[in-house]
């Protein structure tokens, strides 16, 4: 009788490998202390599955990962952190409709598409933190109405372009390199002007320039008007470069014809006279 209640184990454990290695508890799955270091999500887990979590793995969530993550319908928490995702790809979790929570932090993501999180409808809490992201703009989470908390603290953002419209009850922003110039101010008007609370905001300081080096990125001073005259004087510049290559242009075309062939050829001539002027314009 032990003797065939050993074989039918050990036929059980060959069969499902990845079941034997992690955690189940009715809906709720854990594979993150297995030490197995899954590089792909298991596939033979069942689809009825709420919870699941995989972190302290070597995930990358590629194309075979994102293809396995849609049969998981039902669930409303997902753990992805402590793997290996270096981008977030369009459509990486479409089919996940009820899923409430998504922690992917501790990875080493640098790139996140702009449709990522594209079918996330009931998303209330995102977790980005711990990565290596460098640019993000609010409307890569223009798609989740339901978003409520999202943390990117400990990234390396530098601005954070952000629309009045967009809605959080709760943000974290601290430890990135923050630079509080011009490019940081809808950041900086969104924060005062709505009603989300920025977590650590003592610690949410200011990294360039020196003289604004640890002041709160919510109050340090970026003068709208400063913002405005340097938007203005940029675009005379471009206008008035345009203008003096449109300028020396026609005048190349007007000199060209009456100049004779006794030092070169018009090319050669027409060559050396643009060097000229785009050296000196």
């Amino acid at each position: 009788m032990t003797l065939s209640w050993l074989v039918i184990c050990a036929g059980t454990l060959f069969l499902n490998p990845v079941t034997a290695d992690c955690n189940i508890t009715s809906q709720t799955v854990t594979c993150d202390e297995s030490g197995k270091n899954f590089s792909n999500i298991p596939t033979n887990l069942s689809q009825n599955v709420t919870i699941l979590s995989l972190k302290n793995n070597k995930i990358t969530l590629k194309d075979i990962n994102k293809e396995i993550l849609r049969s998981f319908i039902n669930l409303t928490e997902l753990y992805l952190n402590e793997n290996m995702i270096t981008v977030l790809y369009n459509n990486s979790f479409c089919n996940l409709t009820k899923l409430v929570i998504l922690d992917i932090s501790n990875n080493h993501i640098s790139t996140v598409h702009k449709a990522a999180f594209a079918g996330l409808n009931q998303l209330s809490v995102l977790n980005l933190s711990y990565n290596m992201i460098t640019q993000l703009d609010s409307d890569i989470f223009t798609s989740l109405k339901s978003l409520t908390v999202l943390n990117l603290q400990y990234n390396s953002l530098k601005y954070f372009h952000i629309k009045s419209s967009f809605k959080l009850i709760k943000i974290v922003l601290a430890g990135n390199p923050w630079t509080c110039s011009c490019n940081l101010l809808d950041l900086q008007i969104w924060l005062t002007a709505s009603n989300v609370t920025m977590e650590n905001e003592n610690n949410t300081t200011c990294t360039f320039p020196n003289s604004k080096e640890n002041f709160s990125i919510k109050t340090a001073a970026i003068q709208p008007a400063d913002c405005k005259i340097e938007q203005a004087s940029l675009e005379n510049t471009v206008t008035s470069t345009s203008a003096i290559k449109l300028k020396s242009s026609a005048f190349l075309t007007a000199l060209t014809p009456n100049i004779t062939e006794n030092n070169g050829t018009h090319a050669d001539l027409h060559s050396s006279i643009q060097k000229c002027f785009t050296a000196c314009f």
